[in-house]
């Protein structure tokens, strides 16, 4: 089956594609299509006429399944399909249809002409429609195949899934600390750093679990492994990303300083360093750059010059640091001319 991407016309956009010859060609049945278009563009008239067409060509209105995000969106999309019907089914349409409406009419029907010779009555049986959200199709596909799915018959979608993340949270720091197992250590220290708050352990694996759909492609969560196998899937899954981001960001910043500005800085932090170590009284955290030959590249191996230059040119709370806050800690005495 081919696959398509029709836009449709937004207001703007209005002469730059042929309104009709588009929407004729996403209800070719016998395709896909990506349909993208603004709000009010017409996009639900148009899956209802192809939901339409297709209840004219199909045994049983089961063979059709449409999927969306909600059920008010599924129950709105069922709602207009049976008022498409009831309105077809009626001798003479009630006020003078326009063209695309008209269109919507007779593939109406020709979905009640299918249906009459079939024998579905969807007017009095709607639930033959499978217009499901997301959540209600997985459902029943669980529930039809309950051992194979390992969740059971009884499954169905929740609107608050935290309680189910909490009891799960729970068991799994119990099982963890009752058994000695590749698990056991993790979860001691992880209630080691939260002063054995059990609670907290348990929200903060909680919270991880109701967001696991941003952070599972990336941690192995399918199956259990050692600290040793961990380690190496996450290194190798984050080490190059890091790294690259890592010079990416570094590049920025030296792309920023031009060769003089950028051999100032350097100037500046070996003076400052060479301030400090005079002074026994003072500690000296820039006495590594009196180490270096120039100053540093913007490369991963260099992260530890990199946070000395921040800690150099910037405060705490990574602003860059005023005249005023420039004093005998950061190298520079009252009298010293480079303090400008």
């Amino acid at each position: 089956m081919s696959f398509e991407n029709t836009a449709l016309p937004s207001k703007r956009q209005v002469h730059t594609v042929d309104d009709a010859a588009e929407r004729a060609r996403a209800l070719d049945t016998t395709r896909s299509f990506l349909v993208n278009a603004s709000a009010g563009s017409g996009k639900t008239e148009l899956l209802i006429q192809r939901y339409l067409k297709l209840l004219a060509q199909v045994e049983e209105p089961e063979q059709i399944l449409a999927i969306t995000f909600t059920r008010k969106a599924a129950a709105e999309m069922r709602d207009r399909i049976l008022s498409e019907l009831r309105a077809a089914a009626l001798p003479n349409p009630a006020d003078t249809l326009s063209a695309h409406k008209e269109y919507t009419r007779a593939l109406a029907l020709a979905a009640l002409e299918n249906a009459a010779a079939r024998g579905w009555n969807l007017v009095r049986q709607p639930q033959r429609m499978l217009l499901r959200t997301i959540d209600s199709l997985c459902a029943s596909i669980t529930q039809r195949i309950p051992i194979l799915s390992q969740i059971g018959a009884d499954s169905r979608p929740v609107e608050d899934a935290q309680p189910l993340y909490q009891a799960a949270a729970h068991a799994a720091l119990s099982h963890a600390l009752q058994t000695e197992g590749n698990l056991t250590a993790a979860a001691r220290t992880l209630l080691l750093h939260l002063d054995n708050r059990f609670t907290t352990a348990r929200q903060l694996l909680a919270d991880l679990l109701a967001s696991r759909d941003q952070w599972g492609h990336i941690f192995p969560i399918a199956q259990e492994f050692s600290s040793t196998e961990m380690d190496a899937i996450l290194q190798e899954r984050f080490s190059v990303h890091f790294e690259r981001q890592v010079q990416e960001s570094y590049q920025r910043i030296q792309n920023a300083l031009d060769e003089k500005t950028a051999q100032t800085i350097f100037s500046l932090m070996q003076h400052a360093a060479r301030n400090l170590a005079a002074d026994l009284d003072q500690q000296n955290p820039f006495a590594d750059c009196l180490l270096w030959d120039k100053f540093p590249d913007a490369t991963p191996e260099h992260v530890d010059h990199w946070a000395l230059v921040t800690q150099f040119l910037c405060t705490k709370d990574a602003t860059l640091r005023s005249p005023r806050g420039i004093t005998i800690k950061q190298g520079f005495i009252a009298d010293d001319q480079r303090k400008t």
